[in-house]
C-alpha cells in the first residue's frame, strides 16, 4: 500500500504571514483524527477565515501494553496558506488519535516554499535552503510510509543555520523519499536553545527547550535520535508559551535513549 502523498506548496511566492509567533490576534486550531493499524491518513487543520498559519505542530498518541496506541508521524506541512496538513501511520493494537496543531494569524506578509527531496536507502539526510535575503520562518518534513517495503521515518528536523533546514531519516529497505521543507521569508536571525533529557525505556517523556528571557520563540526542531530504527518515537511538537517548544518522545527500546527538543528564538 502506497504512502498517501499531499499537496505541496512549490517554490515560490504564496502570502503567509512571516512570524512564528502567537500574540496579537492569534488563534489556535486543533484537528484530531483517529488511525487503526495499517492506516495511513493526514489531519488537516484549516485557519478561521482571514487567518494563516504561523506555526504548525503535532500530538500523536502512544503506549504499549495489550491495548497498544501508536501513530508513526511522517509529515508536518503546509497544504495551502491557511491548512496544516499532519501525517502519519497506524501502527498500534488499538484506534490512536494523531493530532494536527495549527497557530493561526491575520497578519499578512510573503512566504516562499522550498523543498529538497532525497531517494536513499539505509541512513537519509536531506538540507533544503532559503534564498538569499529569506530567513527561515518555521521548518517541516515529509518521510514516504508503505509498511511493506521503504518505511523512511524523520527521527530529526533542525536548522542548521537561518536559511538551511536539514531533515534526518532511517528507512528499513528499498530507496524511499525524505524531503525537507523550509518556508522562507522576511524572519529575524535566530539563536538555537536546545535541551536534551534521557528517555527511560518503555516510556514517554516531554523536552521542553526555552528562549531566554527576553527572546521569543519563532520556531522548532527536534531530534529523536539515530542510527537507523533505534530513534525514540516523536509524539509531541507543540509551542506552548511565547518562549517554550515541547517536544514528547516515546523509548520502546529496552535501554535508555537521548532526545533533544530545539528551540529557535528571537
Amino acid at each position: 500500500m502506497a504512502k498517501r502523498q499531499g499537496i505541496v506548496l512549490g517554490v515560490g511566492l504564496v502570502t503567509l504571514m512571516v512570524c512564528g509567533v502567537a500574540i496579537g490576534d492569534a488563534v489556535t486550531r486543533t484537528e484530531t483524527i483517529q488511525l487503526s493499524n495499517g492506516e495511513f491518513d493526514d489531519a488537516l487543520v484549516s485557519c478561521p477565515a482571514g487567518k494563516r498559519v504561523v506555526l504548525g505542530g503535532l500530538r500523536a498518541q502512544h503506549s504499549e501494553g495489550s491495548d497498544a496506541h501508536r501513530i508513526a508521524v511522517d509529515e508536518l506541512s503546509l497544504d495551502s496558506k491557511d491548512v496544516l496538513r499532519v501525517g502519519g501511520e497506524g501502527v498500534g493494537s488499538s484506534d490512536s488519535d494523531l493530532t494536527g496543531i495549527a497557530t493561526c494569524k491575520r497578519r499578512p506578509g510573503s512566504l516562499e516554499s522550498h523543498e529538497t527531496v532525497a531517494n536513499d536507502t539505509d541512513m537519509v539526510s536531506v538540507t533544503t535552503e532559503c534564498p538569499t535575503g529569506r530567513r527561515i520562518v518555521f521548518g517541516g518534513f515529509r518521510g514516504d510510509l508503505t509498511a511493506v517495503d521503504q518505511y523512511v521515518l524523520p527521527a530529526a528536523a533542525f536548522a542548521e543555520s537561518d536559511r538551511r533546514w536539514t531533515v534526518e531519516a532511517s528507512n528499513n529497505d528499498l530507496p524511499g523519499e525524505l524531503t525537507a521543507l523550509a518556508y522562507c521569508g522576511n524572519a529575524p536571525k535566530t539563536a538555537e536553545r536546545s535541551k536534551t533529557a534521557e528517555v527511560v525505556p518503555h516510556s514517554p517523556k516531554t523536552v521542553t527547550a526555552r528562549c531566554k528571557r527576553g527572546e521569543r520563540l519563532i520556531y522548532g526542531g527536534f531530534d529523536a535520535g539515530l542510527p537507523f530504527d533505534f530513534q525514540l518515537a516523536l509524539t509531541r511538537l507543540e509551542r506552548t508559551g511565547s518562549r517554550e517548544w515541547k517536544v514528547g518522545f516515546f523509548n520502546e527500546r529496552n535501554d535508555p535513549l537521548q532526545g533533544t527538543a530545539l528551540a529557535y528564538c528571537a
